[in-house]
Formats: C-alpha cells, sequence, structure tokens
C-alpha cells in the first residue's frame, strides 16, 4: 500500500515534466521549421507552418483517443479478468498493425518509408504503455477514494445507530458473568462468542490487513453461532470445512462473512425442514485463500429480503480496489441452489 502510495505521489511532477518535455520539442521543431521556411525563401512559410501543426494535432488527438480507449475498454477488463490475457494482447498487436497499415498507406507503401514507419509505430506503442500507467494511477487513486468514502459512511451509521455497540459489548460481559454464576456453561459459551464476534467487529474491523489467522477465528466463531441458532438442525444441514497451512499471511479483513450471512440468512433449511443444505469449504494454502459456499433457497425468501446484497456489493468493490488482477469471484444462481467461487492471492 505505501509503495502505492508513493506512485500516485509522483503522478504531478511527472506529469507537469512531461507536458514541459513535449511542448518544448513541438516549439523547438517550429522554430526550426521557421528557419527553413524562411530561409528557402518561401513567402507562404506561415500557410506552410499551419499545415503542419494542424496535421500533426489531428495525430496526437487521434492517438490519445485512441490510448483512451484502449484503456478504457481493453485495460480494465484485462486487470479485472473480464478478458484473458491472449485476447488482451492480440488486441493491442491488432491495434498496433492497424495504426502501422495506415501509416504504409498515407505514403503508397513507399519502401524507403519503411524504417520510419517501424519506427513510429514503436514510439506510439510506448507512449500507449506511458497513458496507460498514468490513467492506472488515476484511476487505482480515485478507487481508493471512494473505498475510504465507504469506509467512513459505514463507520458513521455505526455510530448514529440507536444502540451504541459499547453499550451491547459491555452488556454481554455482564450477561456471560451471570450466565457462569449460575452455573450454564452453554449459554456461556454462546455469549462468550457473540462478545467475540462484537470485538471484532468493533476492533479488528477498521483496520487494513489483519492476519489470516484472526479472520478464519472470526469466520469459525460466526459459523458456530449460526450453528447454536438452527440447533440440531443446523449440524445436519450443514458441511463445514476450514483449512489452512499455517504459514502467516494477512488480508482485509470481513471478506468471507457478507457470503456466509447471505447463504444463513436465504439458506432454505430451518426448524421442521430437513432438506435445505449448507456447504462451506475454505482453505488457504500457498498464500491463496479459496472459498466455494453453497446454499439451497426459496424464491420467497428472496422476495421478502428486499435489498439485502449491499454487503457483497462492497466486498466486490473492495476486492477490485484491494486486490486487483489477484482475485477471482463467480456467483451461480440456479433458481434453487446460490453459489459463491472466490480465489484471492494474497501474497504481497
Amino acid at each position: 500500500m505505501k509503495n502505492k502510495g508513493l506512485a500516485v505521489k509522483i503522478i504531478r511532477p511527472v506529469g507537469i515534466l512531461l507536458f514541459l518535455g513535449v511542448l518544448a520539442y513541438w516549439l523547438i521543431r517550429i522554430f526550426q521549421l521557421i528557419q527553413v521556411e524562411m530561409s528557402a525563401g518561401d513567402e507562404n512559410y506561415f500557410g506552410n507552418l499551419q499545415v503542419f501543426l494542424l496535421s500533426w494535432l489531428a495525430v496526437f488527438f487521434f492517438v490519445n483517443l485512441l490510448a483512451w480507449a484502449n484503456f478504457k475498454f481493453l485495460f480494465l477488463k484485462w486487470k479485472e479478468r473480464n478478458i484473458p490475457w491472449y485476447l488482451f494482447w492480440g488486441l493491442e498487436l491488432l491495434l498496433l498493425m492497424v495504426f502501422f497499415e495506415f501509416l504504409q498507406w498515407t505514403v503508397m507503401y513507399e519502401e524507403e518509408i519503411l524504417k520510419d514507419n517501424l519506427i513510429l509505430t514503436g514510439v506510439v506503442a510506448l507512449y500507449f504503455l506511458a497513458i496507460t500507467w498514468f490513467f492506472d494511477l488515476m484511476y487505482t487513486r480515485r478507487k481508493q477514494t471512494e473505498l475510504i468514502q465507504q469506509k467512513e459512511k459505514a463507520e458513521l451509521n455505526l455510530l448514529q445507530s440507536q444502540l451504541n455497540p459499547h453499550f451491547l459489548f459491555n452488556a454481554l460481559n455482564s450477561t456471560y458473568s451471570s450466565a457462569i454464576q449460575e452455573e450454564s456453561p452453554h449459554t456461556a459459551a454462546q455469549i462468550l462468542q457473540l462478545s467475540d464476534l462484537m470485538r471484532f467487529a468493533l476492533e479488528k474491523s477498521k483496520k487494513d490487513f489483519i492476519s489470516i489467522e484472526e479472520e478464519l477465528d472470526f469466520v469459525d466463531k460466526y459459523i458456530r453461532i449460526q450453528k447454536n441458532r438452527f440447533g440440531s438442525t443446523g449440524e445436519k444441514s450443514m458441511d463445514i470445512e476450514i483449512n489452512w497451512d499455517g504459514f502467516p499471511v494477512d488480508i482485509s479483513p470481513m471478506l468471507v462473512q457478507p457470503f456466509l450471512e447471505n447463504a444463513f440468512k436465504f439458506s432454505e433449511f430451518g426448524p421442521g425442514n430437513q432438506n435445505g443444505k449448507i456447504l462451506v469449504r475454505i482453505s488457504v494454502e500457498e498464500e491463496e485463500l479459496s472459498i466455494h459456499i453453497e446454499n439451497t433457497y426459496l424464491k420467497g425468501q428472496l422476495r421478502d429480503n428486499k435489498g439485502t446484497g449491499n454487503g457483497i456489493d462492497l466486498v466486490k468493490k473492495r476486492l477490485k480496489s484491494l486486490y486487483p488482477a489477484k482475485h477471482s469471484l463467480t456467483i451461480k444462481d440456479t433458481g434453487k441452489v446460490f453459489t459463491v467461487l472466490m480465489k484471492i492471492d494474497l501474497r504481497k
């Protein structure tokens, strides 16, 4: 994150130097052209200069327009893994081929100009790389700003809730002490788990990154509470596996919980219903997080819970901002089974 912040900070001076350098180049070229035209005794050198400037201005505008379209419709889709790498690079080479052939066509395919056109095409390719890098930095900066604003808004909504979360946290601790005194160990354990979840939501969720051990521990406690909520039906209807190879790695907090919440909220099973199923497979191996969540559901449950997908939408935005080109997310809906497949490369 620090490296990205440093890269963003150098955009302004680099952009200014680029602008001044290009401006100086064209001023020098214009001055040289005026000298050549005047020494040749051409009385119409200002007219020739106007044609020269207009033609290169048109080329400059066209190349920049092409570079922007390339970034918007090709680079971003490739970065977000919406198109395969071979298709992306194939289209990139096709653009350069079209540009080169256009240059050849303008000079009637003269062999003497072939070398110059190849050099110019190479310069345009380098310019494409530079402008794409610049656009990508600006795009990342804007996305990070949006993410920070969303996080601040969520924290504000939490503070504006009718019951103060710290009050609930303290009340749970008091209830836990009472359960211990009344010799109700099962109730005390449930209260302690709920208290830990609230502590995590209040403290850990505000951090940019936490250890994978903390995230998996939170997920495990969340699932245990859901099992307790559904009683014996939950034990029979849930197929849960969480595996970690023990290698320490960091992750942005609460990326998994919204998908689990969605599965439990819309799941078909419940008291008196033995047919519904929830399957959860979570593994962390070689610094890669893999998630597979499935749940059966009834269409009536979707109708009764409209507008509950905000958590998943927020996770999608966080993934694009925090793990660009390092994650994949597939959500399938067959009408009876809802499936989430997600992978995140956690390597820094």
